[in-house]
């Protein structure tokens, strides 16, 4: 692994989960929307609304988490885009699917946000210093992959707010807040610096 870690979260429109997703863990990283940064969060649509801003009703949910989801333009999931991630996150498991279709060696490092979160959940980083942390990181996910299972598959996927209610965007909301505080916390575990 060179450069920064690369996390790609992935939905259909890229105006709601997706764009979620994204504003959500870069504030749990406390990472601003653009500069240098050791982790870059991105995302894409399977169907993007190309170029439209975050959906209305996600964007109030995000605000009232004081999560500012201003400059989001959504964009189209490329093979390009799957290839150079690190670690792909779906809204649900044929979003998943759609990267891997897309580039298939990425069924190494993609997981449904809900199936990563509880995976990284169970296993102890170790810290240390550069990006071949987080790759350790990744290998033991991968080796929990099959034995931390949802009690339902459906647990893994995020329901779509789209052109539903406020409640419904709130409730999506909420569930990927709750899947990115894990995520961050175990990203950031694992390029703490070891203490002496």
């Amino acid at each position: 692994m060179s450069g920064p870690f690369r996390v790609l979260f992935v939905c259909t429109g890229n105006i709601c989960r997706s764009a979620a997703a994204e504003h959500l863990l870069r504030a749990a990283l406390h990472q601003p929307a653009s500069g240098d940064a050791t982790i870059v969060v991105t995302s894409a649509g399977t169907h993007a609304v190309v170029g439209y801003p975050t959906d209305p009703p996600t964007a109030s949910a995000l605000r009232r988490r004081q999560v500012d989801p201003a400059g989001h333009l959504a964009r189209t999931l490329t093979a390009v885009e799957v290839a150079a991630a690190d670690l792909v996150l779906g809204a649900t498991r044929a979003h998943r699917a759609a990267a891997v279709s897309l580039y298939p060696r990425a069924v190494h490092y993609s997981y449904t946000v809900a199936e990563f979160a509880r995976l990284a959940g169970s296993v102890v980083s170790r810290p240390g210093t550069g990006p071949e942390c987080l790759e350790a990181l990744l290998t033991e996910v991968r080796a929990t992959r099959g034995i931390v299972r949802a009690a339902d598959p459906l647990d893994d996927d995020i329901a779509d707010p789209y052109g539903r209610s406020d409640d419904a965007h709130g409730a999506a909301v909420a569930a990927i807040a709750t899947a990115t505080e894990v995520i961050a916390g175990a990203l950031s575990r694992a390029t703490a610096h070891p203490g002496p």
